[in-house]
């Protein structure tokens, strides 16, 4: 295949990875040279099967009298496999998202993550279990992960309700809790209007959070 054709897959493969839910959350985590590797390997793959679409018509009456023309239209070798490479990579993403659609996609990819920190806040926030957390400032939350983080590692933040808050004890590190939210929902008011922002790097640990084994085992006791 010419070089100048080369472009043709290669866009394919580019819209493929960008457009598939699956594949551009997962392209989110990678550097540019390592995407343009992934879109080259999908206009590939596109190359190769367009490839084997093309023969085959070519078999067939239908397909021959559509070589003769295309042949006057665009007298270049392998101009046709290099089009039906762009056209594959411009569909398969829509094919792909019916049967693996966003929040699948988000999912099955978190589930993989190697930050086991990722794994717990998207847990939380799809099985609305609570966690508790302390920063780095010693500050301690008690709440529900409103939205997991981003998989893009330019934005790295994840927004909690909180239920309970305080801080750790500069000696004993032991949690004292300063406000609870509950009270203040009871009364109406829209939980996510208290929803903080909180960007990962400030986060030292985590942890589900049981309520009543916290009350009963471990509050600090006045």
């Amino acid at each position: 295949m010419p070089a100048n054709l080369l472009l043709l897959p290669l866009l394919g493969g580019y819209w493929f990875v960008h457009f598939c839910y699956y594949f551009r959350f997962r392209a989110q985590r990678l550097d540019g040279y390592r995407l343009l590797l992934e879109s080259a390997v999908a206009g590939v793959a596109f190359a190769a099967l367009s490839r084997l679409i093309v023969g085959g018509l070519k078999l067939t009456p239908w397909g021959i009298h559509v070589a003769a023309t295309w042949v006057q239209f665009s007298p270049f070798p392998y101009s046709g496999s290099a089009l039906g490479a762009l056209a594959l990579g411009c569909v398969f993403p829509w094919l792909v998202n019916w049967i693996w659609n966003e929040q699948r996609s988000k999912n099955k990819l978190l589930e993989r993550h190697p930050n086991a920190l990722f794994r717990l806040l998207h847990d939380s926030a799809s099985n609305t279990r609570p966690i508790a957390l302390t920063l780095d400032t010693r500050k301690w939350y008690m709440g529900y992960v409103r939205e997991s983080p981003n998989l893009d590692p330019q934005e790295q933040y994840f927004a909690l309700i909180p239920v309970l808050s305080g801080y750790r004890d500069s000696d004993t590190l032991a949690v004292e809790t300063t406000v609870m939210y509950d009270p203040v929902y009871d009364e109406g008011k829209n939980k996510n209007d208290f929803a903080i922002t909180i960007p990962l790097a400030s986060v030292k640990s985590a942890h589900y959070f049981d309520k009543d084994v916290y009350e009963r085992s471990f509050e600090t006791r006045r």
